[in-house]
């Protein structure tokens, strides 16, 4: 017996390596292979992430919204059966696929996008020009099914790599569908439409941006989220992420000023230990990120033993990705509503991240369910479908 169960934890832990082998081997990158970025910048952006930080605790606490967090000058692009789009330069493909999904499916589709509330107060710093011009502009899909449930709605943030929006469409906005309830699919600044042409798949550049990756989505979560309430009378939302995803959901929670459903799926409570102990960490460019150091006139880099070299360089990255800790960041206004789902023999997020969340959100409740990070989606889908369904009854 024990032997069978060690075979199925090998099985799990071994897809996940694998998996992440393959995927760095093919996509031609690694992650930071440009290295931290400018430090001038670099430093700004830090400091303006603490002060935005601040300013969203502050106003979360008098149940307000920030003050330029919204929607503006947002323009639909598509919209299903709409002959107008088909000739305003709308790949074909897409548009044919999304009505036939429509017409089968019974929805109503439309995407939107609006320049991402991230320009405005990274121009407070002089920092917009590290935020790349393709990823300006925040891209979602609306998907509401025409026997809807009417005031809920499943805001679905994206995991690393998962470009444009048919993953989360496919698996999870359709099952919910069904079920009556409204989606949006978001599109991660970095990713799809919105990749800089100098990045090779989703291997981010530089350091940081990873962090305005995270900085831009949390943003226009909440934007979305607001709107939606305003404009379309959505009442009873939900943030749902995957991976990644379902630490930024989890953050965009935390800040915003009203309850919300929360679901984090494989997530962890910070990127620093994806990076530095999880599968990821064969990933990363570990190579050019000592050189760039070396270039920032670190002191303790007049030392030749490569080993110290590495412990330094990991050191600087926990330290420059530490602001991506959910401990940084409230509790959620409703944080029994909030649900994290954990994979017991997951690489790419350890334990000690579900250990560490579960103290940060103690109301929180974690789900283990017996698989890895990539057999958790392949796999285990239903549990997460359950954990938004069971989450958005909570609120």
């Amino acid at each position: 017996m024990m032997a069978k169960h060690y075979n199925w934890y090998q099985w799990h832990s071994l897809v996940d390596s694998i998996y992440c082998f393959l995927v760095t081997k093919l996509s031609a990158g690694q992650f930071f292979r440009k290295g931290w970025g400018d430090k001038d910048t670099f430093n700004r952006q830090q400091r303006l992430f603490l002060e935005k930080l601040k300013q969203c605790k502050e106003a979360r606490n008098l149940g307000e919204p920030l003050k330029g967090l919204s929607v503006t000058n947002l323009k639909w692009t598509y919209e299903s059966n709409c002959l107008e789009f088909s000739s305003a330069g709308m790949d074909k493909k897409q548009f044919w696929l999304w009505n036939r999904v429509a017409e089968v499916w019974k929805l109503h589709l439309r995407e939107g996008c609006f320049p991402s509330p991230a320009i405005e107060w990274l121009n407070e710093t002089e920092s917009l020009s590290s935020f790349p011009q393709e990823t300006r502009m925040a891209r979602f899909l609306l998907l509401e099914p025409t026997q809807s449930c009417g005031s809920t709605v499943v805001i679905h943030l994206a995991a690393t790599g998962d470009h444009g929006y048919n993953r989360r469409l496919f698996f999870f906005a359709l099952p919910l569908a069904s079920c009556g309830i409204s989606s949006v699919i978001l599109e991660n600044p970095y990713y799809g439409s919105r990749k800089p042409a100098h990045q090779p798949g989703s291997k981010l550049s530089y350091v940081q941006d990873l962090l305005l990756l995270g900085f831009a989505t949390i943003l226009e979560c909440m934007s979305i989220a607001k709107y939606l309430s305003e404009y379309f009378g959505y009442s009873n939302v939900c943030f749902s992420g995957l991976s990644q995803g379902g630490l930024h959901a989890a953050m965009a929670a935390s800040l915003y000023p009203w309850p919300v459903a929360t679901v984090a799926a494989l997530s962890p409570h910070s990127a620093v230990p994806v990076f530095t102990k999880g599968a990821l960490r064969q990933s990363c460019s570990w190579n050019q990120l000592a050189e760039t150091l070396k270039e920032y006139d670190y002191p303790l880099f007049g030392m030749e033993n490569d080993n110290r070299m590495q412990e330094i360089v990991q050191y600087q990255l926990s330290s420059a990705l530490d602001m991506s800790d959910i401990r940084h960041f409230p509790q959620p206004a409703n944080p029994s509503a909030a649900i994290l789902l954990a994979g017991e023999y997951d690489k790419y997020v350890p334990k000690e991240c579900i250990e560490t969340f579960s103290k940060a959100w103690p109301n929180m409740e974690i789900r283990w369910i017996p698989s890895g990070h990539v057999t958790g989606f392949l796999f285990y889908r239903q549990h997460i479908f359950q954990a938004i369904l069971d989450s958005l009854a909570r609120v």
